[in-house]
Parts: structure tokens; sequence; C-alpha cells
């Protein structure tokens, strides 16, 4: 179940931003599990969820600065 929940939470859709630079939606994303994990009771269902979340948000922002694929379109530039 947490797992479909992420699916849904971070596959939104199309995303355009500048290469190199992380997607709003993520930022946002990562902004707001941070938040909602910090004020969780430790142990509850939902703080591990919220970490996670964080995490993958985390990992989204970093592929996105990173991203070790070339272009699609074949340009060498």
């Amino acid at each position: 179940m947490r797992g479909a929940l992420h699916s849904v939470i971070n596959h939104i859709g199309g995303v355009a931003g500048t290469p190199g630079q992380p997607f709003a939606e993520h930022i946002d994303i990562r902004d707001k599990a941070n938040a909602l994990a910090a004020r969780c009771t430790r142990g509850t269902v939902e703080e591990p969820f919220y970490r996670d979340l964080l995490e993958s948000a985390e990992s989204m922002i970093e592929w996105a600065i990173v991203d070790p694929l070339p272009p699609r379109d074949r340009r060498q530039w």
C-alpha cells in the first residue's frame, strides 16, 4: 500500500524545468514530507511513510541535478 501511495505522489504527470535543476514539484513534496514527518509521533504508521517519501523526493531531486543520461534527442551539447 505504501509503495502505491508513493507512486501516486511521485508520478505527478508531465513536469517541465531547466536541465540540471530539480523540478519544483519534487522540492514541494520534499519540504512537505519533511514538515509532516517532523510532526508525527515516532513509531506511528505515518512517520516512516513521510520519511520514505522525503527520501524518494530527495532522490528525484538529486537525479534531476546529476542526470547521467544523455539527451534523448541525440544532441551532443
